[in-house]
């Protein structure tokens, strides 16, 4: 119960930058989905399963999560992942799919992304 050291938060490990790249991001749900070209285009929300992967470029400084079959801008990844800016540069990309949408009461898309 509890933990051992000095009681700063230096004690605490944090992942190199590497290992954040290289993280599986699981149930993300996408911000302002009901504004996307996507759902504009469709007036619906892609399907379960459907390919998805994170954008190489920036919407206003914003990352976004495209449909990896028309490149469809589908939502905004949450700030917290802000960091894959970074991993991009380096390189890195992400894919996946959706695992959960759905249009009542509001849109919504989970997405389930893998670095690549």
């Amino acid at each position: 119960m509890g933990s051992s050291g000095i009681g700063s938060f230096g004690d605490l490990k944090t992942p190199s930058n590497n290992e954040l790249c290289l993280r599986t991001m699981k149930e993300v749900l996408l911000e302002e989905v009901s504004l996307s070209q996507y759902f504009g285009n469709h007036t619906d929300v892609p399907p379960k399963n459907h390919p998805v992967e994170v954008s190489s470029s920036t919407i206003n400084g914003r990352i976004v999560v495209i449909s990896s079959n028309n490149l469809e801008i589908i939502g905004y990844m949450p700030s917290r992942f802000s960091y894959l800016l970074g991993c991009m540069k380096k390189g890195h990309n992400y894919v996946g799919n959706v695992i959960f949408s759905t249009n009542v009461p509001i849109p919504k898309v989970m997405v389930n992304l893998d670095a690549n």
